[in-house]
C-alpha cells in the first residue's frame, strides 16, 4: 500500500518524481518477513517543494494497514 502511494507522489507538471528502486526483505517465499526496508529516490526541480514531499512521505509512512508493524523514515 504504502509504495505505491508513495508512487502516487510523482507529478511531472510540476517536476517531482517518486520512484521506490530498492525493496528489500525476507529470506524464503510465502513467509511474512520480519523487516522490509525500501529505498525511495525522489526528485524534483524547485527546492521549495522538499519540505512538501517530506511531508507527504511522513504522512504516507505514519499510516498502518497491518495491526501491529510500524515504519521509520530515515532521510
Amino acid at each position: 500500500h504504502k509504495i505505491l502511494e508513495i508512487q502516487k507522489l510523482t507529478n511531472f507538471e510540476e517536476g517531482i518524481t517518486a520512484s521506490v528502486s530498492v525493496i528489500k526483505g525476507g529470506r524464503i517465499p510465502n513467509a511474512i518477513p520480519k523487516n522490509c526496508i525500501i529505498d525511495i529516490d525522489i526528485r524534483f526541480e524547485k527546492v521549495e517543494d522538499m519540505d512538501k514531499i517530506k511531508q507527504s512521505v511522513n504522512d504516507i509512512c505514519a499510516k498502518t494497514y497491518v495491526d501491529g508493524t510500524t515504519t521509520n523514515v530515515q532521510y
